[in-house]
């Protein structure tokens, strides 16, 4: 409880009573119905948690047990508790409780995307057999996202490193030109943007400048502004593939693409499908 330990006291000598806040069940208890006062009254108290706070500002949990003390007679001439510290305990509980949570958030949020992906993937697909590679595809790079996440306890993910994740299972990494400054994401816009590297990257595979063998795709990015007002701006643009019409290529994720940074309203995902190949323009706002 906070008192000094040093200097030894005879049995039944008076000390210093300090003064704290008892909280049980989430209410205030007053000294005459802690466990002590209540066991002078001849109650018995049997493994009750306490949330003690100590002048000092110091919260303490307490188990805590107590006997009225009877002479021969019957009479109540004083009372015994004991507590013992389960304050470790409880700090423990609670971190699995708000880890318990925060799983729980994680969870519903994947299986939100899950189920964008699943619907977008559908709707556009031409057949069951391309519905099907092209989910299990998204699926995959979505799983690479969070092992990277997983590897930084779900605290974000430095942008070079999902760009690398993303890309190379798919191409060389000699087709791409990849470069900005450090850049560190928060992990739900990191889910996004893997998201959304792969949907480019698979595309340009399929119909851009990585379906030959000249072409290549350059990535660069650099951060605008300061504090809450930071801004993310990147860029992919293909070149060296076959020519690229006005109307955009047969088969592209335009939609997926134009969604997936649905955070901020001032948030977007500007496709220009020049003749030279495309380009991909992301402005996202970054977390101060």
């Amino acid at each position: 409880m906070g008192l000094p330990t040093d200097g030894a006291k005879s049995f039944g000598r008076p000390q210093h009573v300090i003064d704290t806040i008892a909280v049980k069940d989430g209410h205030i208890i007053s000294r005459e119905d802690r466990p002590l006062s209540r066991a002078m009254r001849g109650e018995l108290v049997d493994h009750e948690e306490f949330a003690y706070t100590l002048p000092s500002g110091v919260e303490r949990f307490l188990l805590s047990s107590a006997r009225p003390i009877r002479n021969p007679d019957g009479a109540i001439v004083g009372a015994v508790q004991i507590s013992l510290d389960i304050t470790d305990r409880k700090r423990g509980e609670e971190q699995r409780k708000l880890l318990a949570n925060e799983l729980n958030h994680r969870v519903k949020n994947t299986l939100a995307v899950v189920q964008s992906i699943a619907g977008q993937t559908i709707r556009n697909a031409t057949s069951l057999s391309e519905a099907g590679k092209m989910l299990s595809s998204r699926l995959v790079s979505l799983a690479k996202a969070h092992d990277l996440l997983t590897q930084r306890n779900w605290s974000g993910a430095d942008l070079n490193d999902l760009v690398l994740a993303s890309v190379t299972p798919h191409a060389p990494v000699e087709r791409f030109q990849i470069g900005g400054e450090t850049v560190w994401l928060p992990s739900n816009i990191a889910l996004s943007a893997a998201l959304a590297f792969h949907e480019l990257t698979t595309n340009a595979i399929k119909y851009g400048s990585l379906s030959n063998a000249t072409g290549s795709v350059s990535i660069h990015w650099k951060l605008v502004g300061k504090g809450q007002h930071r801004r993310l701006e990147l860029e992919w643009r293909e070149v060296g593939g076959p020519p690229v019409g006005p109307g955009g290529r047969k088969g592209f994720g335009t939609q997926l693409l134009e969604r997936v940074f649905d955070f901020n309203k001032s948030d977007r995902v500007v496709l220009n499908f020049e003749k030279s190949g495309l380009i991909c323009e992301f402005r996202l706002t970054l977390p101060h």
